[in-house]
């Protein structure tokens, strides 16, 4: 969290800006950053810190999708379910919603996909 108090410097690209064409309920605007990081942050205050130096959500593995499509220039999309925020309890939220997550995301692609 050391580049919230500027103590920090990375030669790496830690952000990503993406635009969602199909902008959901809970999403307030087409463009969201996505931050990468090494760690899952726990501390609510430092979260809201990270919403205000535009990191919209926190997440390893779609980062890397999307630094990849950007690489190649290749239109790219996320589906999410939260299962965790932000907070002292983000790792015990995350593994008692993990599976619940998977079958919304399952129910979801099984009823819009086109065959």
């Amino acid at each position: 969290m050391a580049f919230l108090q500027d103590t920090c410097y990375t030669p790496l690209q830690t952000i990503i800006e993406t635009k969602i064409p199909h902008v959901s309920r809970g999403t307030t605007h087409p463009l969201v950053n996505v931050n990468s990081s090494n760690y899952i942050t726990t501390n609510e205050a430092l979260a809201k810190k990270m919403l205000e130096n535009d990191r919209d959500i926190e997440n390893m593995e779609f980062f890397s999708i999307l630094s990849v499509a950007n690489h190649f220039n290749l239109p790219c999309s996320g589906l999410f379910i939260v299962t965790n925020y932000c907070n002292e309890n983000a790792h015990d939220d995350f593994l008692k919603n993990h599976a619940k997550a998977k079958a919304l995301i399952t129910l979801h692609v099984e009823k819009n996909m086109k065959i």
